[in-house]
């Protein structure tokens, strides 16, 4: 049991930061977005 808490817990962490990647990747496609149109215009 104290194992599979443990497991549990490394799956998390590992959802954590794979949540964090998406959102700091997300952040930077917006900026991306955001210069592209000012160039546009």
């Amino acid at each position: 049991q104290r194992r599979r808490n443990l497991e549990s817990l490394e799956g998390e962490d590992d959802l954590e930061t794979m949540t964090q990647k998406l959102i700091d990747q997300v952040s930077k496609l917006n900026n991306q977005r955001r210069k592209k149109g000012v160039e546009i215009k």
